[in-house]
């Protein structure tokens, strides 16, 4: 009868050669040749660390495995009849590097001495070989699969840790997206498998949205950008590990630091239904908590044109009073990325005419309709022109008449003839 939780861990076996091998050890065990299989789980072992320890040496110059390497193969030359080499490769990876915890290097001593048992017969029982039962060799496999075959060789906390700090060296450097993509593409991705690139995006996502520390605060903004990148270098397969690994992601959710959470949840609506139903509680109540949130959570009404629809039935006063403009932007660059640029431009048009105040309009043109200018079409003109002068608040401000001088420049370009007679608070 076959195991399910044998079946599935050996199927995320990290390293290709090891899940190779690992087959004979299914073999056995279903075949009942439980010596056998034990036999082969460590030696599986033994060459499943050598294999981490050189994929951490040659993708990422990691000197401890350099190390290790050097004085394994020293010993193995100075005596190459003995087997002192497994145990002192075992011995240093648990010292020097993250790779195994505490429990895993407990549990692989535990399987060599049965691995010594199977393999050589013992003078007091009369040369007998162990028979371990089937139950001690399924532990041993599971915690062999869970504690090493699975675990990628960068979970090395020292390797992570470079990954992080080269992120911080670049915050202030390297400003957009496309440059910090286009650098740690060349620096690390290009030399990982996706697998390895699966438990970096992990990570990051619990720095990102879990912890707080100093640290981290520090570097929240550059690492966000980092877990965006890799979320879009391999969107489907991330969005499926996110759904798999659900309550991991979902518990390392930190809603003092919602305004990220949302942000990734804005530009990447799937990840929403991959969590589980506390989360999404939580995540939208929350946002109907706070306008600014209501504004920017377009996927809660199924699409961005059904949410521009909903934000023009939104006359309340104090709803559209409490719009920041960086929220207003934040939207409109989420209608761009979606090739909706004529939403996003009506949006932006909508909500400077609906602005509270003179200093809201003023923020309003500086910094949604002046980028824009040039992009505008006659109908959007006609409708920018009709929200000013339906709007004492834009309207009547100190420097209405300079931005709608710049309104007019681009209109003339479109229509030298428009005739602004029955816009006449649109002075210029």
């Amino acid at each position: 009868m076959r195991i399910h939780s044998i079946d599935r861990l050996s199927e995320q076996i990290k390293s290709s050669k090891s899940k190779e091998y690992f087959e004979e050890v299914i073999r056995s065990y279903y075949s009942n040749n439980f010596r056998s299989a034990i036999v082969m789980l460590y030696s599986i072992v033994i060459c499943d660390l050598v294999f981490k320890l050189q994929e951490l040496k040659d993708q990422f110059n990691d000197n401890s495995a350099k190390n290790i390497l050097e004085e394994i193969e020293d010993l193995q030359k100075r005596n190459p009849t003995s087997s002192q080499w497994e145990t002192k490769l075992i011995e240093l990876i648990k010292e020097q590097t993250n790779i195994l915890e505490h429990s895993d290097f407990e549990n692989i001593l535990h399987l060599q001495k049965h691995r010594h048992l199977c393999a050589h017969p013992v003078m007091l029982q009369n040369y007998n070989l162990y028979s371990p039962n089937q139950d001690t060799v399924r532990s041993h496999i599971i915690n062999i699969l869970e504690g090493l075959l699975t675990k990628p060789a960068l979970l090395s906390k020292k390797i992570f840790n470079e990954f992080l700090s080269n992120l911080s060296e670049i915050k202030e450097i390297l400003i957009t997206e496309k440059d910090i993509a286009t650098h740690l593409k060349s620096k690390y991705f290009e030399n990982l498998n996706p697998t390895i690139e699966k438990e970096i995006f992990r990570s990051l996502w619990k720095i990102v949205f879990k912890i707080e520390n100093v640290e981290c605060n520090e570097n929240r903004e550059i690492n966000y950008k980092a877990l965006e990148i890799i979320l879009q270098r391999n969107y489907e397969t991330l969005i499926n590990y996110i759904k798999e690994e659900n309550q991991y992601f979902s518990n390392n959710l930190n809603l003092d630091f919602f305004d990220f959470i949302l942000k990734f949840i804005n530009n990447n609506p799937r990840i929403l239904d991959s969590l589980n139903d506390s989360s999404k509680t939580l995540i939208e109540n929350k946002i109907s908590q706070d306008e600014n949130y209501i504004f920017l959570a377009w996927y809660l009404n199924g699409t961005l044109t059904k949410h521009l629809s909903f934000l023009k039935s939104k006359d309340d006063y104090d709803f559209n009073n409490a719009i920041k403009t960086n929220t207003i932007v934040q939207l409109f660059n989420t209608f761009k990325k979606q090739g909706l640029t004529s939403q996003g431009k009506e949006l932006v048009i909508m909500m400077y005419g609906k602005s509270k105040s003179f200093d809201q309009a003023d923020s309003r043109f500086d910094n949604l309709i002046q980028p824009l200018l040039s992009q505008f079409t006659l109908l959007e003109l006609t409708e920018l022109i009709k929200c000013v002068h339906e709007n004492g608040q834009v309207h009547g401000r100190r420097y209405a008449k300079w931005s709608n001088r710049l309104i007019k420049e681009k209109l003339d370009e479109l229509d030298p003839n428009f005739d602004l007679s029955i816009y006449n608070y649109f002075e210029t």
